[in-house]
């Protein structure tokens, strides 16, 4: 059993590609209903604008002209994407690089997400923004730097050239950064995989977290810790200021922000278990809040971290059951979560019915380690579900085997 576990502890942790063992993507990450109020990847998150905001770039002369003040307010009082197509066909030769910033974040409030990737193909408009944009991101300060990094992310648009320029102006910058541009740019920079080839931003950027992070809201926490556990980085040190900051918030951090940051941890393996206590002991506050990806990567960190809370895992699967999550879970969610029982030794009956059911509908599309864990995780916990074995032996067939890494 001991050997089981240990091995199982290796499952868990995916392989050492980052892409298999970041949390499950949210449709993109973590939004919500619209009645559970903010989403942190949302365009929500700014503040509301304000004489004190920072500046998006440094304007010549200090001061923008009437003009250009004027069209950032046609441009944010668009309510439809239609508005913003016409203002953009009607006045993006006479933009300064504010109204071009701004331009670029209503698009992707206003976008239908499901479209963003072929914008730029279907309207010549947002393709000259885009090209716009390319040519003044190394004159943007860090608040202009964080917009237009955040919306390169949710557009999936990966520009090595942009993203370099982004790169380079955040390291001359990072000073000036505070903690939402911070969890902005780190947070796009991770999720767009631009890690490699830039430590100098990284390192810049996890000084100013270590420094500024107890300035952070509680969204801001959530996405920096996502961030620098998914690019895997970061130190012992920053890490443990940003512990240090959701204690201090611990009344205020939503299931999301929870799980994420949990994840953080117990991906790098920080061992915290004062604050992984806190965690369980504000997740029991909140449960119903919680939806199918905030249960599934908050049981992933505990059992991954041994810092599992049995009656916080007894209700979380009681609810994942009541709420008919399962039914919705994508192969890598089911995995983890079958993986994060048994390793804990929780054998939530109704809640192993419910895998054994997804199991067997959906092992033919199953990735060799999903097909692994979940075999493991029923025999950890002494679960003998025919119909679950049957599935999964059924595609370890016709060769399929051979596909198998020798530890899986």
């Amino acid at each position: 059993d001991h050997a089981g576990g240990t091995r199982a502890a290796d499952y868990g942790g995916g392989s050492s590609s980052r892409s298999k063992s970041c949390p499950p993507e949210r449709s993109h990450a973590a939004s919500r209903p619209a009645s559970s109020g903010l989403s942190f990847y949302g365009g929500s998150v700014w503040p509301k604008a304000k004489s004190a905001l920072p500046q998006i770039f440094a304007a010549e002369g200090g001061r923008r002209s009437e003009q250009a003040i004027v069209l950032d307010r046609r441009l944010r009082a668009a309510a439809s994407w239609s508005e913003l197509l016409a203002v953009l066909n009607e006045c993006l030769t006479h933009f300064d690089t504010g109204n071009v910033v701004i331009a670029l974040s209503a698009g992707i409030k206003l976008a239908d997400e499901r479209a963003m990737p072929t914008l730029r193909v279907t309207y010549s408009a947002w393709s000259s923004l885009l090209s716009r944009v390319q040519r003044c991101a190394t004159t943007l300060e860090p608040r202009g730097l964080s917009m237009v990094a955040y919306a390169a992310a949710k557009l999936a648009w990966r520009d090595e050239q942009l993203l370099s320029d982004l790169a380079g102006a955040s390291v001359k910058t990072a000073h000036g950064f505070g903690a939402t541009d911070l969890a902005k740019i780190c947070w796009a920079f991770s999720k767009l995989d631009f890690v490699e080839g830039v430590a100098d931003f990284w390192k810049a950027m996890e000084h100013e977290v270590d420094t500024k992070v107890h300035t952070a809201k509680f969204v801001d926490l959530s996405m920096i810790a996502w961030a620098f556990g998914n690019a895997e980085l970061g130190s012992k040190a920053m890490f443990s200021e940003l512990s240090g900051a959701a204690l201090n918030i611990l009344h205020e951090l939503t299931p999301q922000c929870l799980s994420n940051i949990a994840w953080a941890f117990a991906r790098l393996g920080f061992p915290d278990p004062k604050l992984f206590e806190a965690i369980s002991r504000r997740a029991m506050t909140t449960v119903p809040d919680f939806t199918d990806f905030d249960v599934t990567n908050l049981c992933w960190a505990l059992a991954r971290a041994d810092q599992a809370d049995f009656d916080l895992f007894d209700q979380l699967a009681t609810h994942a059951v009541r709420s008919g999550f399962v039914k919705r879970f994508s192969a890598q969610m089911a995995s983890h979560l079958a993986w994060s029982f048994a390793a804990t030794r929780v054998s939530h009956q109704p809640l192993f019915e419910e895998l054994a059911d997804f199991v067997a509908k959906h092992a033919s599309v199953f990735e060799t380690q999903y097909v692994a864990n979940c075999a493991w995780a029923y025999a950890a916990a002494d679960v003998a579900d025919t119909l679950v074995f049957r599935s999964l032996a059924h595609v370890c067939k016709g060769g399929r085997l051979w596909a198998f890494p020798q530890d899986e």
